[in-house]
Protein backbone atom coordinates (compact mmCIF):
# COMPACT_ATOMS: atom_id res chain seq x y z
CA UNK A 1 0.00 0.00 0.00
CA UNK A 2 1.24 3.54 -0.93
CA UNK A 3 0.08 5.60 1.54
CA UNK A 4 1.40 8.84 -0.15
CA UNK A 5 -0.92 8.10 -2.94
CA UNK A 6 -4.05 8.62 -0.49
CA UNK A 7 -6.11 11.12 -1.60
CA UNK A 8 -5.55 14.13 0.34
CA UNK A 9 -2.24 12.74 2.50
CA UNK A 10 -0.13 15.68 3.66
CA UNK A 11 3.49 14.33 2.57
CA UNK A 12 4.73 17.55 3.72
CA UNK A 13 3.87 17.33 7.30
CA UNK A 14 2.15 15.20 9.92
CA UNK A 15 2.26 13.41 12.88
CA UNK A 16 0.65 10.31 12.01
CA UNK A 17 2.97 7.93 10.44
CA UNK A 18 2.75 5.82 7.71
CA UNK A 19 2.36 2.52 9.89
CA UNK A 20 -0.01 4.20 11.72
CA UNK A 21 -1.90 5.00 8.82
CA UNK A 22 -2.13 1.45 7.51
CA UNK A 23 -3.31 -0.01 10.75
CA UNK A 24 -6.22 2.86 10.75
CA UNK A 25 -7.15 1.95 7.03
CA UNK A 26 -7.01 -2.05 7.74
CA UNK A 27 -9.16 -1.38 11.02
CA UNK A 28 -11.99 1.18 9.15
CA UNK A 29 -12.33 -1.02 6.82
CA UNK A 30 -13.09 -3.73 9.08
CA UNK A 31 -15.15 -1.61 10.85
CA UNK A 32 -17.14 0.65 8.34
CA UNK A 33 -18.49 3.00 10.39
CA UNK A 34 -20.83 5.87 9.36
CA UNK A 35 -20.83 8.46 12.07
CA UNK A 36 -17.04 9.84 12.80
CA UNK A 37 -15.50 12.27 15.29
CA UNK A 38 -11.97 13.28 15.87
CA UNK A 39 -9.95 15.74 17.43
CA UNK A 40 -6.67 16.91 16.07
CA UNK A 41 -6.41 17.52 13.05
CA UNK A 42 -3.05 18.91 12.42
CA UNK A 43 -2.59 18.41 8.25
CA UNK A 44 -5.13 15.44 7.86
CA UNK A 45 -3.46 12.82 7.84
CA UNK A 46 -5.78 10.69 10.14
CA UNK A 47 -8.71 11.75 8.29
CA UNK A 48 -7.77 10.75 5.04
CA UNK A 49 -6.41 7.48 6.49
CA UNK A 50 -10.00 6.58 7.96
CA UNK A 51 -12.00 8.37 4.97
CA UNK A 52 -9.55 5.94 3.14
CA UNK A 53 -10.80 2.96 4.79
CA UNK A 54 -14.65 4.04 4.42
CA UNK A 55 -15.30 6.35 2.08
CA UNK A 56 -18.56 4.09 0.78
CA UNK A 57 -20.12 4.13 3.91
CA UNK A 58 -19.63 6.97 5.89
CA UNK A 59 -22.38 9.93 6.48
CA UNK A 60 -20.47 12.25 8.49
CA UNK A 61 -17.05 13.02 9.85
CA UNK A 62 -16.34 16.02 12.10
CA UNK A 63 -12.63 17.28 12.84
CA UNK A 64 -12.72 19.24 15.98
CA UNK A 65 -8.74 21.69 16.67
CA UNK A 66 -7.46 24.06 18.22
CA UNK A 67 -6.67 25.70 14.99
CA UNK A 68 -6.07 24.98 11.17
CA UNK A 69 -3.67 27.40 10.46
CA UNK A 70 -0.93 25.15 11.35
CA UNK A 71 0.73 21.65 12.56
CA UNK A 72 2.64 22.28 15.31
CA UNK A 73 5.64 24.79 14.40
CA UNK A 74 4.89 23.82 10.73
CA UNK A 75 2.09 25.40 8.17
CA UNK A 76 -0.47 23.54 7.11
CA UNK A 77 -2.91 26.00 6.20
CA UNK A 78 -5.32 25.14 3.44
CA UNK A 79 -5.79 21.34 4.26
CA UNK A 80 -9.10 21.94 5.59
CA UNK A 81 -10.76 23.48 2.99
CA UNK A 82 -9.06 20.52 0.67
CA UNK A 83 -11.03 18.18 3.00
CA UNK A 84 -14.68 20.03 2.80
CA UNK A 85 -14.54 20.55 -0.79
CA UNK A 86 -13.58 17.04 -1.79
CA UNK A 87 -16.20 15.07 1.24
CA UNK A 88 -19.38 16.50 1.40
CA UNK A 89 -20.00 14.32 4.47
CA UNK A 90 -16.54 16.39 5.86
CA UNK A 91 -16.31 19.72 7.96
CA UNK A 92 -14.16 21.15 10.55
CA UNK A 93 -14.82 23.24 13.29
CA UNK A 94 -12.36 25.12 15.49
CA UNK A 95 -11.82 25.76 19.15
CA UNK A 96 -11.53 24.07 22.48
CA UNK A 97 -12.80 20.42 23.29
CA UNK A 98 -13.06 21.46 26.38
CA UNK A 99 -16.03 23.71 25.38
CA UNK A 100 -17.19 21.78 22.24
CA UNK A 101 -17.84 18.86 23.45
CA UNK A 102 -21.17 19.08 25.38
CA UNK A 103 -24.73 17.86 25.46
CA UNK A 104 -25.54 20.01 22.97
CA UNK A 105 -22.58 19.39 20.28
CA UNK A 106 -23.27 15.85 20.60
CA UNK A 107 -27.04 15.91 19.95
CA UNK A 108 -27.07 18.51 17.35
CA UNK A 109 -24.12 17.18 15.71
CA UNK A 110 -24.05 13.49 16.38
CA UNK A 111 -28.25 12.30 16.60
CA UNK A 112 -27.01 8.71 15.55
CA UNK A 113 -24.72 8.50 17.81
CA UNK A 114 -20.60 7.96 16.92
CA UNK A 115 -19.19 4.77 14.91
CA UNK A 116 -15.55 5.95 15.17
CA UNK A 117 -13.59 8.37 17.43
CA UNK A 118 -9.96 9.64 16.81
CA UNK A 119 -8.66 11.34 19.86
CA UNK A 120 -5.38 13.07 18.83
CA UNK A 121 -5.64 16.52 20.27
CA UNK A 122 -5.57 17.81 23.48
CA UNK A 123 -2.74 15.51 24.83
CA UNK A 124 -2.74 16.78 28.57
CA UNK A 125 -4.00 14.19 31.17
CA UNK A 126 -7.11 16.72 31.69
CA UNK A 127 -7.69 17.39 28.20
CA UNK A 128 -7.15 13.37 27.04
CA UNK A 129 -9.75 12.35 29.49
CA UNK A 130 -12.04 14.89 29.26
CA UNK A 131 -12.10 13.88 25.28
CA UNK A 132 -12.95 10.19 26.05
CA UNK A 133 -15.59 11.06 29.04
CA UNK A 134 -17.39 13.38 27.02
CA UNK A 135 -17.81 11.08 23.80
CA UNK A 136 -18.72 8.22 25.50
CA UNK A 137 -22.29 8.69 26.49
CA UNK A 138 -22.76 8.58 22.58
CA UNK A 139 -20.88 6.12 21.13
CA UNK A 140 -22.96 3.57 19.69
CA UNK A 141 -22.55 0.00 20.36
CA UNK A 142 -19.32 -1.72 19.23
CA UNK A 143 -18.33 1.35 18.39
CA UNK A 144 -14.28 2.90 18.10
CA UNK A 145 -12.29 4.81 20.04
CA UNK A 146 -8.95 4.98 19.21
CA UNK A 147 -6.29 7.16 20.79
CA UNK A 148 -2.98 8.36 19.18
CA UNK A 149 0.39 8.57 21.32
CA UNK A 150 -0.50 5.95 23.81
CA UNK A 151 2.75 3.60 25.43
CA UNK A 152 4.69 6.01 22.78
CA UNK A 153 8.76 6.10 22.47
CA UNK A 154 11.74 6.32 20.54
CA UNK A 155 12.57 5.98 17.92
CA UNK A 156 9.63 7.28 15.88
CA UNK A 157 7.80 8.67 18.81
CA UNK A 158 8.06 10.07 21.92
CA UNK A 159 6.73 9.88 25.74
CA UNK A 160 3.68 10.92 26.31
CA UNK A 161 2.78 9.57 30.07
CA UNK A 162 -0.23 12.40 30.47
CA UNK A 163 -1.84 10.10 27.43
CA UNK A 164 -1.38 6.80 27.90
CA UNK A 165 -2.46 7.55 32.43
CA UNK A 166 -5.96 9.19 31.04
CA UNK A 167 -6.54 5.84 28.80
CA UNK A 168 -5.89 3.59 31.64
CA UNK A 169 -7.91 5.27 33.81
CA UNK A 170 -10.37 5.69 31.68
CA UNK A 171 -10.76 2.15 30.99
CA UNK A 172 -10.61 1.54 34.52
CA UNK A 173 -13.60 3.04 35.04
CA UNK A 174 -15.35 1.95 32.36
CA UNK A 175 -14.40 -1.57 31.76
CA UNK A 176 -17.35 -2.90 31.89
CA UNK A 177 -18.42 -1.20 28.62
CA UNK A 178 -15.33 -1.24 26.88
CA UNK A 179 -12.66 -3.77 25.15
CA UNK A 180 -9.19 -2.69 25.30
CA UNK A 181 -6.25 -3.18 23.34
CA UNK A 182 -3.74 -1.68 21.75
CA UNK A 183 -1.18 -1.34 18.89
CA UNK A 184 3.24 -0.30 18.60
CA UNK A 185 5.47 -0.34 16.18
CA UNK A 186 8.61 1.44 16.70
CA UNK A 187 7.61 3.61 19.60
CA UNK A 188 4.23 4.82 17.88
CA UNK A 189 1.59 4.03 19.86
CA UNK A 190 -2.47 3.13 19.85
CA UNK A 191 -4.76 2.75 22.21
CA UNK A 192 -8.22 1.38 21.54
CA UNK A 193 -11.36 0.96 22.96
CA UNK A 194 -14.44 -0.97 21.60
CA UNK A 195 -17.69 0.28 23.01
CA UNK A 196 -19.12 -2.93 24.10
CA UNK A 197 -22.62 -1.11 25.15
CA UNK A 198 -24.31 2.15 25.29
CA UNK A 199 -23.44 4.13 27.85
CA UNK A 200 -26.30 6.34 29.68
CA UNK A 201 -23.12 8.00 31.43
CA UNK A 202 -23.26 12.02 31.76
CA UNK A 203 -20.92 14.37 30.73
CA UNK A 204 -18.78 15.35 32.78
Amino acid sequence: MNIENLKLWCSEVGHLNKDQAEFMIKMAEKQQPKYCLETGFCSGRSSSAVIAGTEKSIKKFITVDKTFKKCGRYRAGGWLEKFEGAYPFYKGIQGNTMDLLNKDFFEKEFPNRIDWFTVDGDHSYRGCKHDLESALPYMNKNSIIIVDDYESNFPNGRPIPTVTEACDDFYNAHSDKLVKSKWNKKGKGFCIFRVTSESSAKVS
